[in-house]
């Protein structure tokens, strides 16, 4: 039976052709905060309400009862604020904590959304001397408390239910017209040990809200590279350089193309893939990730 749960796992987590059919059943059928989160669908449609009843609206009588057993089945505490984790469509994360998560108005690169110091700056440096592939990059906000936190849940200790909610965030954002929503891909080996590829979850969740198609099987990593995490800018480059490839350009010819990472810090890997999908064919390319990180 362990055996059973680590194959769909692993292979589910890709969310690759008939795998993802078997992902779909596994994530929906036996993870109960997940059913849960589907279950609210009704709120999960506007995304002004992040998985949340609004505010001053009496909750439906599904919603109570639910959140009820949960809380008895599967009691958690929140990890920000250590008190008891009341809804479980952001679990571990409470409410109160959750809804402290704001998007960065600040000023930014118009180029690769990198937080500016001034608004007199529309253009950074990094911009200035090499023009990327992408039409632009956006983050919803900054790497720092409970985003970060939600994160880091979601990446390094599998809370693959926080996918949902924090698509939602990006669905909140203003998304341009697009035809196929492509996650930053993993290396294999890197893969098969986190067992699931946390921007290839955050995109399903993207691309079913917006209509478009998700592809995950083009744009690949064939290098296993050093973890980015502590690199400087050239570094990264250097690290990250010719780390991708296309299989099938077909799926991505002068197609308009939403690429998706988790967090972007110095925009080396997110300019790596663009520069990939350009070569490859691909026609507008715009780069949306939850957080951007501050490079050293």
């Amino acid at each position: 039976r362990g055996k059973s749960y680590k194959k769909i796992g692993f292979q589910g987590a890709r969310i690759q052709g008939a795998e993802g059919a078997r992902l779909n059943n596994f994530f929906f059928t036996y993870n109960v905060p997940v059913l849960y989160s589907c279950i609210l669908n009704p709120f999960s449609l506007d995304p002004s309400k992040p998985g949340l009843p609004e505010p001053g609206l009496p909750e439906p009588f599904m919603y109570v009862m639910l959140n009820t057993l949960l809380n008895l089945l599967f009691p958690e505490t929140c990890p920000m604020c250590q008190c008891q984790c009341k809804n479980h469509v952001t679990a571990p994360i409470c409410v109160d904590c959750w809804q402290s998560i704001i998007q960065y108005n600040g000023p930014h690169c118009n180029k690769c959304g990198t937080p500016l110091v001034s608004d007199c700056s529309t253009i950074c440096g990094e911009c200035l001397r090499e023009k990327p592939d992408f039409e632009y990059a956006r983050s919803f906000g900054l790497y720092d408390g409970a985003l970060r936190k939600g994160i880091n849940l979601l990446k390094y200790h599998g809370k693959k239910r926080l996918s949902r909610p924090l698509s939602r965030l990006l669905i909140k954002s203003a998304l341009p017209e697009t035809d196929a929503v492509i996650p930053v891909p993993l290396h294999h080996k890197r893969l098969r040990k986190r067992e699931f590829n946390q921007s290839a979850l955050i995109s399903k969740y993207m691309a079913e809200e917006m209509k478009s198609e998700l592809i995950l099987d083009c744009l690949v990593k064939v290098r296993d590279t050093l973890p980015q995490v502590g690199l400087r800018y050239k570094a990264r480059v250097k690290n990250i350089k010719g780390a991708f490839n296309v299989s099938n350009s077909s799926l991505i010819k002068d197609r308009k193309i939403i690429l998706v990472d988790d967090v972007v810090t110095t925009g080396a890997t997110i300019r790596e893939c663009s520069r990939t999908l350009k070569k490859a064919g691909a026609g507008k390319i715009y780069v949306l990730s939850l957080a951007h990180g501050m490079s050293d």
